[in-house]
């Protein structure tokens, strides 16, 4: 990197933007900012954030289940599709939207035990399920 950029860059990280812990790694190409710990109030907007997303990914299975098995009702009506075929196509868009719920809860638990340090279920669905959280601890660390 150019030394007049890089210096220049580290000044507006400094000054404008207030970072106090600003790294140049000259030999790596790259500036390291280190960032300040989060107080507790961001902390908690990050975790709620990540329930939210969480949430809505959720939807979206929803949606995208929803959308299948209307086209598989209408192969039905049609007659692409025969009554056993669409019955197994059923089980198995259930089968699939159950696994990818069930991944982003687990993930979404991982996240808030990073962000506030610990997660406690509040139901009995994740009591259950919190006990497999090991499956993805690794992932998110």
């Amino acid at each position: 990197m150019n030394e007049d950029v890089t210096a220049s860059l580290i000044n507006l990280i400094k000054t404008e933007k207030g970072f106090k812990n600003v790294k140049n790694m000259a030999s790596e190409s790259k500036i390291v900012v280190t960032l300040p710990p989060m107080t507790l109030n961001q902390k908690l907007e990050l975790n709620d954030a990540t329930i939210a997303k969480r949430k809505g990914f959720e939807k979206n299975l929803i949606m995208v289940k929803a959308q299948t098995l209307q086209q598989v009702q209408a192969g039905l009506r049609n007659e692409y599709i025969a009554g056993p075929e669409a019955a197994k196509v059923g089980k198995e868009v259930e089968r699939i939207i159950k696994h990818y719920a069930r991944y982003a809860k687990l993930l979404c638990f991982a996240k808030q035990k990073i962000i506030v340090g610990k997660f406690t279920p509040e139901n009995p669905e994740e009591k259950a399920l919190y006990k497999d959280i090991a499956e993805v601890d690794g992932i998110l660390s």
